[in-house]
């Protein structure tokens, strides 16, 4: 804000120097005028560029960071779509086919990551995943068919 008072001070000293007062429109109203004009301008485009940066929607599905064998963890990124102890689907994302690879449940929400543990049928070892490039080939999304959670259940009972 003192940057524009010293460029509007800058400006009516030029305009005091340089151009007639005297005349029946000042300049000095024009240029007091053209500023305000700008700097409303201005406002508002900042003002509409952070309302346009609060509503981008997540995507559906996350890419896991790492994988925890021993605890059966994937870390995935904080996403609005995936809630605490909701169950998620593992795919395989491989030529644009995606292949169910395993089932797993929302186990921690933190700041910055969510962990899914992986329900004990299927892991992402067992399905040949174990290094880091392999990991971006999963996609974690909320949505689980409903033939794999009657399977899932017929295999706990």
């Amino acid at each position: 804000m003192s940057l524009a008072v010293g460029a509007a001070g800058f400006l009516s000293a030029l305009v005091t120097m340089f151009v007639n007062t005297s005349e029946q429109v000042s300049i000095k109203w024009v240029l007091f005028v053209l500023w305000l004009f700008l700097t409303v301008v201005i406002i508002l485009l900042k003002l509409l560029f952070d309302l346009s940066a609060e509503k981008k929607v997540s995507p559906s599905y996350e890419i896991p960071i790492r994988y925890l064998p021993n605890d059966q963890i994937l870390l995935i990124r904080r996403n609005e779509h995936f809630g605490n102890q909701i169950v998620v689907g593992c795919y395989s994302n491989v030529d644009d086919v995606e292949r169910l690879l395993s089932l797993g449940a929302v186990h921690h929400v933190q700041d910055q990551f969510i962990q899914i543990k992986l329900l004990p049928a299927t892991s992402p070892d067992e399905a040949g995943v174990g290094s880091g490039t392999d990991l971006k080939t999963i996609l974690v999304r909320p949505v689980v068919p409903l033939s794999a959670l009657q399977a899932q259940s017929m295999r706990n009972s």
